[in-house]
């Protein structure tokens, strides 16, 4: 571009325009090379941006010994503008004797080297960024020579212009190592607003000599944590002093090479957070300070355990009228947790009755999670669970005043568990002075719902009203599998063998809800502990040694030593001494135990019924037979129980000839869980419920009277059953109505007290409680079911309020599955119910839908209840069966279920929430690592042993159930014929019918159980275990004494549960009228029952046949034209077609003896449904 110089130094350019020319334009040529050069030179100046700063650190100690190593550090930082450019030098001249030993190197970009004659010299050719520190280590060795030497080093380069020099260091180079240290610090990982702690520092000498001076310990105390001096001063522990958050501990003495020192600084927290606290260590004769490692505390409130006690609900009472009696109370007690944290288990709460009140000797709460055990007038109760920041427990202490008026103080401590620290222990005791015991009258004697029987005895022994408005649900369900309810054996005094030491003792039980007196009770227990003496009795556990279920050789034996040295003479419940066992002068309180469902066991270990004993020292006498069984005697040794079989559940209850229907109806009866490998494979592989998912139910009826005592009735009402009118007995076919000729009968009998044909009561009872409630969480639980009832059969369903898609009302099902029988696991878990709801008008009318599982006296299973998906909700453990039972189809002559009373057993509340335990979530399809197989039918040939169940009347005109055989007629105990006649006459003997059931050892019979009564009885056998094959209906023509001539059955085999009974039908000959003595003409045809192939077991298949020892031999579904007191004469109806039902099972006998086989309801069992039974 042209340009022009104007007059006025501008410069003009081609376009025209002009700009200012430069002032050094205007200078003469040399005065423009010199501003020139200026020019430049500032330029220069001005573009150097790069700037360094450089520090230098000594080494940890700022001694050292000579000829030793140290570590320097530079730390180089570029301060500028800009990185820097270039080569950066760092130098570091040394002081006279010392050598350089390394440098640099790693990741700090700078190679570091010591020139011959040199500084050590370390570069870096990269460029270091701007405010990113470097740092450059340096080590030297201190040489031979000992003195102060200084150390600085420089840096140069990079852009930068000049030289920048570090700070001087001195490390004192000495002939020997100074002391060094070490500290390490130690405090909690937690700890309490208000509640002190302490740190521990240990100090470590690491130098070659002892410190010299003082060594000094400081730390600066986090805010929140205030220095708690030690006073008075302890003895050895070094001494620490504050000035604000300052602490300083001073080590006065010297310590030795390699020696260490704790020092203890004692804190105390005033706020809650995180607290990081470290020590330094100086003096002693070390060069520089040593830093611990911080520790780190999480203070947090503490604990504050609060306890509360309310008036006992209902109120305190006794009875106005002698004796005094006591009504059972709950003192309300609530423990929370007010603090700033969880508190672990156990909490313990300690409770002080006054004088003048009891308490039970162990009970428990809260789904057993309080457990609480009485000794004299202290109860120690024990809390499983955490409790949470803000919660609560509540425990209802069960109370009975003995006295009116007023009483001291009950009193509450709670202690949280060893560990635990409460800052705030105001409020761990709570006292209260109850309201004044006051009296209160018996209410009116009530009746029974069972009309053929009558409770003697009036005023304090007036029956208890038991009406449908009665308390139910207030008590809750004790678990006699929890492990407090256990009893422990003893070990050692017979290597691998289980001993027990059980004796019985009369105590006082609390079976009513509150406000109703405690119950005088028979127990079980074991002397050495006290609080075992329970009702129901406490549950054995044991191993089985069958070898198929036990490879792991966990198997023991178990040996119970049976006592009985209670002091009471007299009987709880009124005993009949004309029956059979009680009639010959025994003493009342006698007993002798049985463990139900053994399978191999000894004659002298089952508890034969005879062989009893008693505390006044007299023993059942020995008993033998024509048949040449070997004696039984009166066993004094440990009863042997060798557990040869598979897991089941068993029981124990006393087995007294003429006294079992009263001794365990006062509660001598416990329960015997027998496990095996199989068993606890699928409970370790969380396929089965156990633990507190596991609990028993066993069933029972009860009656009491006004002061909280067992009632029973003791007088036989049979007016209120029979009429005096006779009929002819020209009945030939079932279902005509006809009244054959009936003897009149005593009301009341000429016996008192009088035996009576069952007992049936009011009050249901689960685990030794009335209509108690269960805890449940939403998830499966494995119940184990138990009829302990004297004579009531229950029809049990699980059913709970709705409403439907439709927003009907309804009652839903709940699903049941049953997976085991008195015999133990079957194959596979079968379905009990189906969950189809019963609409609302059937709820209105209280009509239960159709039962889900029928279990009478004696028997058992094992079943599987899905809580899942039903948290909030209550359900009704049902019953629907009539009393007395006449079989699944409506038969005999039972009354229906009591609404409001025996239609409901226990309720479940689905109330807790469910627990981290781990979820069952499918049963599984094989229960069974050694499937049962079905029993080998009989050979052709062999003797099918047919028995005969009926009723006939005794002597002084009571209904008198009977075994027998179809051919002999009913017969006694000991052979004689039935019905014995009134005295003087003797009953007819005849000895080859003392016994008439010989199987042999080892060998599986098939047994005919011919049913002529209108009850369905559960028939028991000792000695093993069988599989039940059918029933069928049958006509046969009656003889005298209850004997069956031509039997004719049905051509349908009762063997599944929906198998419906034929309609009725005539057996083909018939006599009308025969004179007696005389044998009716055998039938043209009958119809031969064919054994079916498909086994079962009361209403639900079982596929390949439980194992079972106790079976309901139903009778006729028909109206049977002979009620119970027409066979009392022999020749009357002779010729009478009688209906009746045959139960047919097949059993395997398993060790020889002398045992025996009988109805298991105990009213039968003890009048005079009992057989010897030889195996030989």
């Amino acid at each position: 571009m042209k340009q022009n110089l104007s007059r006025d130094g501008e410069i003009i350019t081609a376009r025209g325009k002009t700009a200012p020319m430069n002032f050094m334009a205007r200078l003469s040529p040399i005065s423009f090379a010199v501003g020139c050069a200026l020019f430049l030179g500032a330029a220069q100046t001005a573009s150097a941006a790069t700037t360094f700063t450089l520090t230098l650190a000594p080494p940890g100690p700022i001694g050292a010994a000579i000829n030793t190593a140290v570590n320097y550090t530079a730390t180089l930082t570029e301060t500028g503008t800009t990185a820097s450019k270039g080569s950066t030098l760092l130098k570091m001249t040394l002081p006279v004797g010392m050598t350089f030993v390394s440098g640099g190197a790693g990741t700090t970009g700078f190679t570091c080297a010591l020139p011959v004659g040199a500084a050590v010299t370390c570069t870096r050719t990269t460029s270091i960024l701007r405010n990113t520190p470097v740092i450059i280590p340096i080590v030297l060795n201190t040489g031979a020579t000992v003195g102060t030497k200084a150390v600085s080093a420089n840096v140069s380069g990079g852009g930068a212009a000049g030289v920048v020099t570090s700070n001087a260091v001195s490390t004192v180079v000495s002939a020997l190592a100074p002391a060094a240290f070490t500290a390490t610090l130690a405090g909690p990982a937690n700890g309490l607003v208000g509640v002190p702690f302490t740190y521990t520092t240990t100090i470590t000498n690491t130098g070659a000599t002892a410190t010299v001076g003082s060594t000094l310990v400081k730390t600066t105390l986090p805010a929140g944590l205030t220095f708690k001096p030690v006073v008075p001063a302890v003895a050895g522990q070094v001494p620490c002093a504050a000035v604000a958050q300052a602490v300083t501990c001073t080590i006065a003495t010297p310590i030795a090479a390699a020696a260490s020192v704790p020092v203890i600084i004692d804190v105390t927290p005033t706020t809650v957070g995180a607290k990081a606290t470290t020590v330094n260590v100086s003096g002693g004769g070390s060069f520089g300070v040593v830093t611990s490692t911080a520790v780190s505390t999480a203070v947090i409130l503490p604990p504050d355990l609060s306890v509360t006690v309310a008036q006992p609900a209902p109120a305190l009472k006794v009875s106005a009228v002698a004796p005094v009696t006591g009504a059972m109370s709950q003192v309300p007690v609530r423990v929370s947790n007010i603090g700033g944290s969880v508190i672990n288990a156990p909490i313990n709460v300690q409770f002080t009755l006054p004088p003048n009140v009891t308490a039970p000797a162990k009970f428990s709460r809260v789904a057993d999670h309080w457990v609480c055990v009485t000794t004299g007038q202290i109860i120690s109760c024990n809390y499983d669970l955490p409790l949470a920041i803000g919660m609560a427990t509540n425990l209802r202490i069960p109370v009975t005043p003995s006295v009116a008026g007023a009483l001291t103080a009950f009193k509450a401590v709670v202690a949280a568990p060893v560990g635990t620290t409460e800052v705030n222990i105001a409020n761990n005791t709570a006292t209260l002075v109850p309201t004044a015991v006051a009296t209160y009258a018996y209410p009116a004697p009530g009746l029974s719902t069972q009309l053929n029987v009558l409770y003697s005895g009036a005023g304090a022994k007036g029956l208890l009203p038991i009406t449908r408005n009665f308390p139910k649900f207030a008590l809750p369900l004790p678990n006699a599998f929890a492990s407090f309810f256990k009893h422990t054996p003893d070990t050692t005094t017979v290597p691998g063998v289980d001993l027990y030491n059980l004796d019985i003792k009369q105590i006082k039980a609390q079976a009513l809800p509150p406000g109703y007196p405690a119950t005088d009770v028979f127990a079980y227990g074991d002397p050495a502990r006290p609080d075992t003496f329970t009702y129901p009795a406490h549950t054995i556990d044991a191993r089985s040694m069958d070898p198929t279920v036990n490879a792991l050789g966990l198997g023991r034996e178990v040996r119970v030593q049976y006592n009985n040295t209670m002091a009471a003479a007299t009987h709880l419940l009124p005993i009949d001494h004309t029956i059979h066992g009680a009639n010959a002068g025994e003493p009342d309180i006698r007993s002798v135990g049985h463990l139900h469902g053994a399978k191999i066991i000894n004659q002298t270990d089952d508890g034969y019924p005879e062989a009893w004993h008693s505390p006044n020292g007299t023993n059942g006498m020995p008993h033998t037979t024509l048949n040449n069984a070997v004696p039984i005697n009166y066993n004094p040794a440990p009863f042997v129980y060798t557990n040869l079989q598979d897991s089941t559940l068993l029981w124990y209850h006393d087995h007294t000839m003429g006294l079992t229907r009263l001794n365990v109806y006062a509660g001598l009866a416990g329960l015997y869980r027998l496990r095996d490998d199989n068993e606890m494979a699928m409970i370790n592989n969380n396929q089965l419920p156990s633990g507190p998912y596991e609990l028993p139910l066993v069933l029972q009826d009860r009656m009491f009277h006004v002061d909280g005592s067992f009632a029973y009735p003791d007088i036989f009402n049979g007016a209120a059953v029979a009429a005096a009118a006779a009929v002819p007995a020209t009945q030939t076919v079932p279902g005509t109505p006809a009244t054959p000729a009936i003897p009149a009968f005593v009301a009341g009998s000429a016996a008192s007290p009088s035996m009576v044909p069952e007992f049936f009561g009011d009050v249901m009872m689960v685990n030794g409680v009335a209509w108690p409630y269960l805890q449940v969480e939403p998830r499966k639980y494995r119940f184990r079911l138990l009829n302990g009832s004297n004579a009531r059969f229950f029809e049990l369903g699980l059913k709970y309020n709705g409403r439907t898609a439709a927003g009907a009302r309804a009652i839903y099902e709940v699903p049941v599955q049953v997976i085991g029988t008195e015999g133990g696991f079957l194959n596979t878990p079968i379905p009990a119910t189906v969950g189809a709801p019963t609409v609302a008008p059937v709820l209105a009318a209280g009509v239960w839908p159709k039962p889900a599982l029928t279990i009478a006296p004696a028997e058992r299973y094992d079943i599987i209840v899905d809580f899942t998906g039903l948290a909030g909700q209550n359900i009704t453990l049902t019953n629907t069966a009539k009393a007395p039972y006449g079989g699944p189809n409506g038969g005999g002559l039972g009354a229906p279920v009591t609404p409001g009373l025996h239609d409901q057993v226990m309720q479940f509340r689905v109330n807790l929430p469910l627990s981290t335990a781990p979820v069952v979530a499918t049963t599984p399809a094989v229960l069974r690592t050694n499937p049962i197989l079905t029993l080998p039918t009989p050979t052709t040939g062999e003797v099918v042993h047919q028995v005969l169940l009926g009723e006939t009347v005794d002597e002084f005109g009571r209904i008198l159930p009977a075994l027998g055989t179809p051919t002999a007629g009913f017969l006694s105990w000991m052979g004689e014929t039935l019905p014995r006649p009134a005295a003087p006459l003797l009953p007819i003997f005849d000895p080859q019918l003392a016994i008439t059931e010989k199987p042999f050892n080892g060998s599986v019979e098939t047994w005919e159980l011919y049913n002529t009564s209108v009850d369905a009885h559960p028939v028991h056998l000792h000695d093993g275990a069988f599989q039940v094959v059918n029933r069928q209906d049958f006509n046969a023509l009656l003889l005298d004494n209850g004997k069956l001539a031509n039997i004719c059955f049905t051509n349908v085999l009762q063997d599944t549960p929906t198998e419906a009974h034929p309609a009725p039908f005539p057996c083909p000959t018939i006599v009308p009228t025969v004179v007696a003595g005389a044998v009716p003409p055998t039938p043209t045809t009958v119809a031969t029952p064919v054994i079916n192939a498909s086994l079962m077991e009361g209403f639900i298949s079982l596929g390949a046949g439980g194992m079972k020892e106790t079976v309901i031999a139903n009778p006729s579904p028909f109206a049977n034209p002979l009620a119970a007191p027409n066979l009392n004469l022999a020749g009357v109806n002779m010729g009478t077609v009688v209906t009746g039902s045959v139960t047919r099972v097949r059993m395997k006998f398993e060790n020889a003896g002398q045992y025996v086989w009988h109805c298991h309801i105990l009213e039968h069992e003890d009048h005079d449904m009992m057989r010897p039974m030889l195996v030989q």
